[in-house]
């Protein structure tokens, strides 16, 4: 019988296997446990990401919503100004005349 170093190596990798296996196990549960983590970890993270993104949302809508009311006061100054430069330039006329 010729020796085949394949077959002995098959061989002694199956037995090596099968005398590794509850190394294996458990190295297969902890890399189970540690991927839940990480999604666990990532799904947490989008939570969070989307909770900021609300808040910031809603400062920036307030935000947006007093630039409005000050844009209204300051053309609404704006004409009292004009109606008020116009009243004091008639009075100053009269006056030098």
């Amino acid at each position: 019988m010729n020796y085949d170093p394949r077959l002995d190596f098959w061989k002694k990798a199956i037995d090596f296997l099968f005398k590794q296996s509850p190394a294996i196990v458990i190295c297969v549960i902890v890399c189970w446990l540690m991927w839940q983590r990480m999604e666990r970890k990532e799904t947490e993270s989008e939570l969070r990401i989307d909770r900021l993104n609300e808040k910031w949302d809603v400062a920036l809508s307030n935000a947006r919503r007093e630039l409005a009311m000050c844009e209204e006061k300051r053309q609404a100054l704006e004409v009292k100004f004009a109606v008020l430069s116009e009243k004091v330039a008639r009075m100053s006329r009269r006056v030098k005349n």
